[in-house]
């Protein structure tokens, strides 16, 4: 799950409402985020530049399993748990491979 925070809006208000309308599912949070990293698109014209914050989060009541990807192409707004890193990763996820591995090792 991901999200772009909004103008006047908080990283505590983004991630919550992403947590529930990305998973179905309330949130917390650590107070810092484990990893920033800034993203520039050499080939896009709008929205080239990013600064990208991970958080780790705590699910609560979720995430519902109406949203649970099955099979098929997935659509957007469905989930899916992996138990190692995908390798079709989009190229801006991919900076994120290593916290995707040593989660999956350590559950």
């Amino acid at each position: 799950p991901g999200g772009i925070i909004r103008v006047r809006e908080t990283f505590k208000q983004r991630l919550e409402k992403v947590a529930m309308l990305e998973l179905g599912a309330r949130a917390t949070f650590e107070t810092q985020p484990i990893a920033i990293n800034e993203m520039i698109h050499k080939t896009a014209n709008t929205r080239v530049h990013f600064v990208s914050f991970l958080y780790r989060v705590t699910l609560y009541g979720g995430p519902k399993p109406q949203l649970q990807y099955r099979e098929g192409i997935p659509e957007p707004g469905q989930w899916f748990w992996h138990t190692q890193c995908p390798d079709d990763l989009y190229e801006s996820q991919k900076v994120y491979r290593s916290y995707i591995n040593d989660y999956c090792h350590n559950i």
